[in-house]
Formats: C-alpha cells, structure tokens, sequence
C-alpha cells in the first residue's frame, strides 16, 4: 500500500509539508544503514552449527558486493562516465 501510496503522489506531484518532507527524509536516509546493521546483528547472534545455506551469500554480498557497487558508482559519476540531469 505505501509503494502505491508513493508511486500516486509522484505521479499527482502532491508534495507534503516541510515538517514531514523532512521526517520522511531523516526516516529515507536511515533506512540502509539500519538494515545492514540489523543483518550483521542477525548473522552474528545465530548459533554457528544452525547457521541455513543463505548466510554465507548474504555476507558475501555485504562484505563484497555492496562495497565494491558502492565504490564502482563512485568512480564513474567522478569521472563522468555516469551522469544525472
């Protein structure tokens, strides 16, 4: 309901009041870091001997993956290979 909540207002162009703007954008930013946070929480408080086949590949991918993209998109916005209008 909320993804078409948001998909509704964008196409509208309803924009909300400063006071919420700003929560919602405080709320857009924390969102990424406090998931990662949650699952090295999650992955560090399991039991080694139960821990299910999917965990080696999630770490994998947020030791590895997340920060070689990160780093990746870096350099090619600064380079200008990458650009937004």
């Amino acid at each position: 309901m909320s993804a078409c909540a948001g998909a509704l207002s964008a196409a509208l162009h309803i924009r909300l009041p400063v006071a919420i703007d700003n929560m919602v954008l405080f709320l857009q930013n924390a969102a990424a870091p406090t998931a990662l946070f949650v699952l090295g929480v999650t992955v560090a408080l399991r039991p080694f001997e139960r821990v299910p086949w999917e965990v080696p590949g999630v770490i994998a991918i947020k030791l590895i993956v997340h920060p070689l993209a990160a780093i990746g998109l870096m350099w090619l916005i600064q380079t200008g290979r990458l650009a937004f209008p």
